[in-house]
């Protein structure tokens, strides 16, 4: 399922929330297109393997055992970069929680158009890191930069945040944009409406977030600005 932003006239007050949306004609065929591929990649590999270099059965079982070998190691080591992320991202995510305990937290991404939009309000070079901490509370819009501190790298006052919208983004991941559920924060500078978008991950820190954390970001916000 993917996620869009659209108005809710439900009991919800005709507020503006994410809810969930089909996913398009075009989407099924490519991600049923990408499970075909992979399939046929991997049955092709173990068929090389099985049948071996010069087809003797001693060299064939030699060639299915490493071929299994290698894909449970390649199974492991992608399992360990995950676990490994998710405690890296987790553990920045407690971090800004024991600072911020009356705060909402959750994890975004660095995209060019966010620090575009920094740059505007007049930080020259925002050190971000590529997936970074934003907590919503009392002191504003916190974004934590690199490393563990008590001191975010910058913040936006609620004062001067004009509306949130629930909107989506366009990210890179590896070679490809996609677009991704957002926190839409607009803000007027020299006249002029901007747009600073972020991203928002699930709450492991490591996911896109789902149509349900994401309205919890939305909730936390409406605290302390309007929804629109």
């Amino acid at each position: 399922m993917t996620s869009g932003a659209v108005v809710n006239t439900s009991s919800l007050g005709n507020a503006v929330r994410f809810v969930d949306v089909p996913t398009s004609l075009p989407m099924k065929i490519g991600i049923w297109g990408l499970a075909i591929i992979a399939i046929g990649f991997i049955a092709v590999v173990l068929s090389d393997l099985l049948v071996g270099a010069d087809g003797q059965f001693a060299d064939r079982m030699s060639f299915q055992q490493t071929g299994r070998i290698g894909l449970v190691g390649l199974g492991v080591l992608v399992a360990l970069i995950f676990l490994g992320t998710a405690v890296f991202q987790r553990a920045k995510l407690r971090a800004a929680k024991a600072v911020r305990p009356d705060a909402f937290v959750f994890m975004t991404q660095r995209t060019p158009a966010l620090i575009d939009a920094l740059k505007t309000i007049g930080t020259d070079r925002p050190r971000l890191r590529q997936h970074f901490v934003v907590t919503l509370g009392p002191k504003g819009i916190e974004l934590w930069g690199r490393g563990r501190t008590d001191v975010p790298r910058m913040a936006l006052p609620w004062n001067d945040i004009d509306y949130a919208h629930p909107g989506r983004h366009m990210v890179e991941i590896g070679n490809i944009s996609v677009a991704v559920l957002a926190l839409r924060i607009f803000q007027t500078v020299d006249g002029r409406r901007l747009d600073l978008p972020f991203p928002i991950f699930g709450p492991q820190g490591i996911n896109r977030a789902g149509t349900h954390d994401a309205n919890k970001v939305l909730d936390a916000c409406s605290r302390y600005t309007s929804i629109a």
